[in-house]
Formats: C-alpha cells, sequence, structure tokens
C-alpha cells in the first residue's frame, strides 16, 4: 500500500526523499480521469488526498513506481483493466506483474 507517513531519515546520505503533490492527482484531461485516479489511490492506501504522498528512494522504488505507472494511464478504462497489475503486492493470490505487462510507451 502507499504511506503517507513521511520518508525515512536513517541514513540521509542513503536516501532521497520525494514528494508527490496532491495537485498531481488532478492534473488530467477530464474530470472522469481524474476520479478515476482518486479512486484507484484510494482503495490502495492514498486516503487523504489532500495530503501529499512521500516516497523514501531506494527503499520505496516499488510504490513509487506503481503511482507513476497509474499516473500514466489516460483514461478510466486503462485504470480499470490496468490497476491490479500495478498493484499486484495489495492483492493476495495475485501473480506478480512482469515488465512485459505494460507498455514501456505510456512509462
Amino acid at each position: 500500500p502507499i504511506s503517507q507517513s513521511g520518508a525515512s531519515r536513517l541514513n540521509m546520505f542513503n536516501e532521497a526523499g520525494l514528494e508527490i503533490q496532491p495537485s498531481v492527482l488532478r492534473t488530467a484531461s477530464h474530470d472522469d480521469l481524474v476520479s478515476a485516479r482518486s479512486r484507484a489511490f484510494a482503495r490502495h492506501g492514498w486516503k487523504d488526498q489532500d495530503r501529499s504522498l512521500y516516497f523514501s528512494l531506494p527503499e520505496d522504488r516499488s510504490a513509487l513506481l506503481a503511482t507513476a505507472r497509474l499516473l500514466a494511464l489516460d483514461s478510466p478504462t486503462a485504470i480499470e483493466a490496468c490497476e491490479n497489475k500495478i498493484f499486484w503486492k495489495d492483492i493476495p493470490g495475485q501473480p506478480r506483474s512482469m515488465p512485459e505487462d505494460f507498455d514501456r510507451s505510456e512509462e
């Protein structure tokens, strides 16, 4: 799941913090896409979408990649079709997504 707790501060020389502002969620070509993104992120942990998401790299790279993949989708239909592949770790029994499951031109 996506965490809103903040980036880890264990070793500042081996980590980089990254913040994703709520405005990123609302930047889309149409309202249906904004709504689909919002619902998908809420299902996977971004409950308070008025607060930023924080990632600590390299530790949170999988969650960041999942977030980027969802934001790269350009329609509610694409989100519906890909959500379980993108957030496969959140679904018990879901097989691991493989690189070939994604169109690299959309990333």
